[in-house]
C-alpha cells in the first residue's frame, strides 16, 4: 500500500498493474485512490466509525470526482466523525441519494461550479430557472430518465411553440454539464440521463408570428403592465414590434443613440448580431412611445434620487440594462393577460417583417429595416442605404400597430 504525495500530475500518471493497488495521501490521514487491473480509479477515505470499527467509504470516481474535490469532501467527513463520532457517511451518502431533487443538484451545481468557474453562469441560472425547475422542482435525481430530458428537450425545440431550436440546444449542453458534475457526487446517479438524448435537427426552424387579433391582444395586454408597474418590460416588447429589431438590441439601448428629426428619428447602435452598424429607422409611433417612456424615466429616476440612466431600459443596476434571463418571468405576465403563451419576444420581430409584407413593403426594404445581413453579389456592389425607403416603411409598420392597439399612446397627429 504506497504512500505518494497526490498531485493533479501524479495521479493522472498512475498506471494500472496486474494486481488492484491502493495508493494512501501522505497529506491526509485515510484517504486514499483504489486502483484496479483494468485501470479504474476510486477515491476512497478509510475510517474508524465509533472510534473502534474500521470501514471504508467510497468516495467518487476519478477522473469525474478531481483530486481537490474529492480530498475537500474527505475533510468535511472527517470533520463531521470529529465532533459526532457516530457519524458514519456511508449512510449519509445514501440518504442524500434517495432525497436529493432537481432543485438540489441545480442549486449545488450554480453554487459550486457554474458561478465559480463560468462567467455565463447566469445564462446557465436562467435556462435552469425557465425550463428545468417548473418541470423537474421536486422530481428525485435519480427518478430522471433519459426519456425525460428528450421530453423536455423537444417541447423547447417545437418550432410553433414559445422557444426555439437554439435554446434547446443549449438548454440541452446546460443539462449535459450539470448531470455530468452530479455523477462523481452523491446524487444517486450511475450514468447521465443526457447521454443518448438527440439534439433537434438543424433545420427546424421557428416560424411562429402573431395574428393581427393576438398583436390587439398583446396591446391591451401592455396596457396592463404600464398601469400595474411593469413600464419598462411592456415598452420593451412595444419597441421590438414597431421598429423590426432584435430584442437584445432594443434592450441595450442608450438615449444617446437615439437620433430624432422631427416626427421620425434613427437608433444607431454601432454593432448588431450580425457585426453590422444598426441604423434603425424610427416611425412616429416609435418616437412616441420613447418620448413618453423618457418622461417617465426622468421622473422615476427622481422619485429615486438617482441620476437618469444611459441605458433605456436599466437593470437594478443603472449602469448596465435589465437582466435578460429575469424578463421571461415578467412578459409571462402578458402571456396570462392575452391567454396566449406561445410566443418570445422574437416572435414580435418576426410579426413586424410579415405585416411589412402584408403592408406592400417590398421584400428588399424588409430586409434592410431588419438589417439582415445580405450575403447576395447585389450587395457587395450596392452600398447604398436606402434610408429614405426605410423610412417610408416604418410609419406603414406604426400605423397598422397603432390602428389595432387603438390607444392614445399610439395616436400620432
Amino acid at each position: 500500500m504506497p504512500r505518494i504525495n497526490f498531485t493533479a500530475a501524479s495521479v493522472a500518471a498512475i498506471k494500472p498493474t496486474a494486481r488492484r493497488v491502493d495508493y494512501w495521501d501522505v497529506h491526509l490521514t485515510g484517504f486514499g485512490l483504489r486502483v484496479t487491473t483494468a485501470g479504474i480509479k476510486t477515491w476512497f477515505l478509510w475510517f474508524r466509525l465509533n472510534g473502534r470499527s474500521p470501514a471504508r467509504w467510497t468516495i467518487g470516481r476519478y477522473p469525474a470526482l478531481s483530486l481537490a474535490d474529492a480530498r475537500d469532501i474527505a475533510r468535511v467527513a472527517i470533520g463531521k466523525m470529529a465532533a459526532a463520532p457516530s457519524f458514519d457517511p456511508r449512510v449519509a451518502k445514501i440518504e442524500a441519494r434517495v432525497s436529493a431533487t432537481v432543485a438540489d443538484l441545480a442549486a449545488d451545481y450554480i453554487r459550486l461550479h457554474a458561478r465559480p468557474n463560468k462567467k455565463s453562469w447566469k445564462k446557465d441560472q436562467g435556462r435552469i430557472d425557465r425550463f428545468v425547475l417548473p418541470a423537474w422542482r421536486h422530481r428525485l435525481v435519480r427518478d430522471v430518465k433519459r426519456q425525460d430530458v428528450q421530453r423536455l428537450i423537444d417541447d423547447v425545440a417545437d418550432p410553433e411553440g414559445r422557444n426555439t431550436p437554439q435554446a434547446a440546444v443549449n438548454l440541452r449542453r446546460m443539462l449535459s454539464r450539470m448531470f455530468s458534475w452530479a455523477l462523481a457526487r452523491d446524487f444517486g446517479i450511475e450514468y447521465s440521463p443526457v447521454q443518448g438524448t438527440k439534439p433537434p435537427a438543424k433545420n427546424s426552424r421557428r416560424k411562429r408570428y402573431l395574428l393581427d387579433v393576438e398583436i390587439a391582444a398583446l396591446l391591451s395586454a401592455v396596457s396592463t403592465l404600464r398601469a400595474t408597474g411593469h413600464r419598462k418590460v411592456a415598452e420593451w416588447l412595444v419597441l421590438i414590434l414597431l421598429t423590426a429589431q432584435r430584442p437584445g438590441e432594443i434592450i441595450g439601448m442608450k438615449w444617446d443613440q437615439i437620433e430624432y428629426d422631427g416626427r421620425v428619428g434613427w437608433l444607431n447602435l454601432r454593432t448588431s448580431k450580425n457585426g453590422d452598424p444598426v441604423n434603425a429607422a424610427l416611425s412616429p409611433q416609435a418616437i412616441k412611445v420613447l418620448a413618453a417612456l423618457r418622461v417617465w424615466s426622468v421622473a422615476d429616476a427622481a422619485r429615486q434620487g438617482r441620476a437618469l440612466s444611459r441605458f433605456v431600459f436599466p437593470g437594478q443596476r443603472i449602469d448596465a440594462p435589465m437582466w435578460t434571463n429575469k424578463i421571461p418571468q415578467t412578459y409571462g405576465r402578458a402571456h396570462k393577460l392575452m391567454g396566449v403563451s406561445d410566443w418570445t419576444p422574437h416572435d414580435l420581430r418576426r410579426t413586424a417583417r410579415t405585416l411589412m409584407a402584408k403592408l406592400g413593403v417590398p421584400k428588399s426594404i424588409a430586409e434592410r429595416v431588419q438589417n439582415h445581413s445580405d450575403g447576395s453579389v447585389d450587395a457587395v456592389y450596392d452600398r447604398f442605404d436606402y434610408r429614405t425607403e426605410r423610412m417610408d416603411a416604418v410609419p406603414k409598420l406604426g400605423a397598422h400597430v397603432a390602428k389595432l392597439g387603438r390607444t392614445k399612446l399610439f395616436r400620432v397627429a
